[in-house]
Order: structure tokens, then sequence, then C-alpha cells
């Protein structure tokens, strides 16, 4: 019974500790003195892509599911400005539009296939592609 609770008590802390955004608060106009939320696409790359859709095998390999490789290195090239060949008139990511950034809306699980099949990724990392996204998708 005790290597139960310590078992609770250790997920729980996991879990608690995977809650952590990927997005910052960094200054976005010093002149203005205004701040927003930044995303950093190597953060991106490390906590979404590499733990929940490369890791999984499912989108890595010389055989990546849907022609979508997101293994480091590989994935920026095979999602930014790339047709979706589900909805062929959006893109994979489209730099700036959330709406039209297919990835995005099968994580939201308003397009299909949903992603990942089983499961869910956490609000927060999805929020983080979602910002990365608005700015621009850039390859930071």
């Amino acid at each position: 019974m005790r290597s139960y609770k310590f078992f609770t008590v250790l997920l729980a802390l996991f879990i608690i500790g995977c809650e952590e955004s990927i997005t910052t608060i960094d200054d976005i106009n010093n002149e203005t003195g205004e701040s927003g939320r930044i995303a950093v696409f190597t953060k991106i790359q490390e906590r979404l892509f590499n733990q929940s859709c490369a890791l999984s095998g499912c989108h890595s390999g010389s055989n990546p599911t849907a022609g979508m490789n997101l293994s480091e290195g590989a994935s920026y090239n095979n999602i930014v400005g790339v047709n979706s060949i589900f909805y062929t008139q959006l893109k994979r990511i489209a730099p700036g539009d959330t709406n039209s950034s297919v990835m995005l809306q099968v994580l939201r699980k308003k397009l299909t296939p949903y992603m990942p099949p089983a499961g869910s990724v956490q609000a927060s990392l999805i929020d983080s592609l979602a910002v990365w996204i608005d700015e621009g998708a850039k390859n930071n």
C-alpha cells in the first residue's frame, strides 16, 4: 500500500511538471512597454514533436505517416508552407494563419484525422504551437 501511494505522488508530480508551457513572456516592443507571448520552434520540436509525434514512430523515419517527418532536423521543411495531403487547399503550417494550419486544427480536434489518434496533447503545447504560427512560424 505504501508503494502505491508513493507511485501516485510521483505520477502526480510528473504530470504537474509536464504542464510547462513552451511560450514565454517577453518584451515585444520596448518603446511601448507592451509584452506578449513568444514561442520558439526549437522548444516546440523538443517538447511537442519529439515527445508526441516523432518518438512514437508515426511521423519519423524513411516512411513517415502522411509523408510528414517530424524528426528533429527534418520537421520544419516538412510542415511550414507545405500543402496538406488531406486538405490540399490548406497548409500543414500556414505562417501567421492558425485557421489555415491543418496541424493545429487536427491537434485541436477540429479537423480529421485527429492527432494523436489516441489521447490528446496538453493544451499548453497546442497553445504554444498557435502562438508560434501567429508569429510567422519562424525557424528559430
